[in-house]
């Protein structure tokens, strides 16, 4: 099954280091990093202008296609919170790929812009963020999770547990989904329904 899983919400140092992880137990999968692409043709890993954004997009598009068309599950660590560019990114690829695969939305929110922006400053890849950019994206980010907008909303993530833990949402349900690894947690995408 042709799979892409988007990963989105507030720049988050437990994003990115969910995306790595699920990556190494999950060498099926590819990473594509919209913020790493963003700073090669921006500059910044924070959107800025819409010209180039639209660069940023079409790059994006460029490495999802032939991974999507040959089959390869892709997973995208992004950073779309306006639903309008999230839909018409994914409707783009959905146009321009010659098979149908199916999109799972997984949303990260940031509970606590003080703690985040602490750990941002330590991170080689976020610590050109602001404080008022991180509190912005988790103010945007509250209002995406009241709309209900990602297929799974991850809360909390226990890596030091066994079995995996994930504290989730599931389109207004509280449920915690247990796992002994990353691989069942791929499996989970694979079965599951999308909203998207």
């Amino acid at each position: 099954m042709r799979l892409l899983v988007y990963c989105y919400g507030p720049f988050s140092v437990e994003k990115n280091l969910f995306c790595k992880n699920f990556i190494s137990e999950n060498k099926n999968f590819k990473l594509i990093e919209l913020h790493k692409i963003r700073k090669k043709i921006t500059g910044s890993i924070i959107p800025r202008d819409k010209d180039l954004e639209l660069q940023v997009k079409k790059e994006i598009e460029s490495k999802c296609l032939p991974l999507i068309d040959k089959g390869v599950p892709v997973l995208i660590n992004g950073l779309f919170l306006n639903k309008e560019s999230r839909l018409a990114f994914l409707e783009s690829i959905q146009k321009k790929s010659q098979n149908k695969f199916k999109k799972i939305a997984l949303a990260f929110p940031t509970q606590n812009p003080v703690e985040s922006f602490e750990k941002s400053k330590k991170d080689k890849v976020l610590k050109e963020l602001t404080f008022d950019s991180i509190r912005s994206q988790v103010s945007i980010f509250n209002k995406v999770l009241t709309n209900e907008e990602a297929d799974l909303v991850i809360d909390e993530i226990k890596t030091d547990s066994n079995p995996l833990k994930l504290s989730t949402k599931l389109w207004g349900e509280d449920r915690t989904i247990s796992c002994d690894n990353f691989k069942k947690l791929a499996e989970y995408f694979r079965c599951s329904s999308s909203f998207i």
